[in-house]
């Protein structure tokens, strides 16, 4: 007999099969009609890992494993185990708290089951994706890891520090913390890290958030060279903001400066009093919450881009900020 959550599955890849005798258009991001989520699972899940309760995924075969910094908490080092059910010892290798990362290394890792990196950007809303995950520590009975299957509900959005989430409805629930978001086409887009609970319940309502890979790509880098430290966003102050309201010019509810102080980042970076913040690192700015969010997405060295409306036209502001100081 099968279980509920296979039945979900299986009920979401026939939905999606069905869809695929409605045209190419409509089928774009469909599997395969001879594809099942169990032959796709069977692809991907040596590449998962069980860490610390929780979930990650190897994203090389010498052992790079992704994870959030929610579920490696304050451990450095890690007994690990994959989906094929080898055991391996792991070190943090780096941590990014706000974005909820963290990037893990297997001792003496080689010719290791993993993940290709997909491209988060360009997923569409519909876009079949399936979980794996280790929800409700449910892997710790039977030594499984557990599959979920749905579609991409939205992207870009807001919900606490995940600023870009891609949304799903495919189930996830605490313990699918870290674990991998993976498309028809057996490739990793983003890294499954909360859900939005109702009525203080702590289980899936439908809507799960995953830190997009694209976002993950820049800073790589920066958690593989961190030596298990955490790594740095930037900020930027110096900015009073006028009461929200409809700004003049724009078609939306946009925030606008009301005073930049001198001597500020915020200076510095070339804001000026009256500037509407219309973009942010690509993405359309509807409050001042959202913008200093998108920013914080960028690692401190990096450049930072934000579009404003001056004087009647769009003048772009081109930027490096100060890292944040703690975690």
């Amino acid at each position: 007999m099968k279980t509920p959550m296979e039945i979900r599955a299986a009920a979401a890849l026939a939905a999606w099969l069905t869809v695929a005798t409605m045209g190419p258009a409509l089928a774009e991001s469909a599997p395969q009609a001879t594809t099942t989520v169990g032959d796709l699972a069977a692809r991907t899940m040596p590449a998962f890992v069980f860490v610390s309760g929780g979930s990650g995924v190897l994203i090389s075969a010498d052992g790079l494993i992704l994870s959030n910094a929610h579920v490696v908490g304050r451990q450095r080092s890690f007994n690990v185990r994959l989906g094929d059910g080898r055991a391996f010892k792991a070190n943090l290798l780096g941590y990014h708290a706000f974005g909820d990362l963290a990037l893990l290394q297997v001792e003496g890792g080689k010719d290791l089951p993993f993940l290709p990196l997909g491209d988060s950007d360009a997923m569409k809303p519909g876009a079949f994706c399936f979980t794996i995950g280790n929800p409700l520590a449910l892997g710790l009975i039977d030594q499984q890891p557990t599959i979920s299957a749905g579609v991409i509900s939205a992207k870009n959005r807001l919900s606490d520090s995940y600023a870009d989430a891609l949304v799903i409805d495919a189930p996830i629930n605490p313990g699918n913390s870290g674990g991998p978001l993976i498309t028809a086409a057996g490739e990793l887009i983003g890294i499954n890290g909360k859900i939005q609970p109702r009525m203080g319940l702590r289980s899936n309502t439908g809507l799960g958030f995953a830190v997009p890979v694209n976002r993950i790509k820049r800073w790589l880098p920066l958690l593989q060279a961190a030596r298990g430290g955490a790594v740095r966003h930037g900020r930027l102050d110096g900015i009073k903001w006028q009461e929200p309201g409809r700004a003049a010019q724009v078609d939306y509810i946009a925030p606008v400066i009301r005073e930049v102080q001198p001597g500020s980042d915020a200076e510095r970076a070339g804001f000026k009093a009256g500037d509407t913040i219309l973009r942010c690192q690509g993405e359309p700015v509807r409050m001042v919450l959202q913008m200093y969010l998108l920013l914080a997405l960028n690692p401190h060295k990096e450049p930072a881009t934000v579009v404003v409306r001056r004087d009647g036209a769009e003048t772009t502001l081109t930027f490096t900020m100060e890292p944040v100081t703690g975690n």
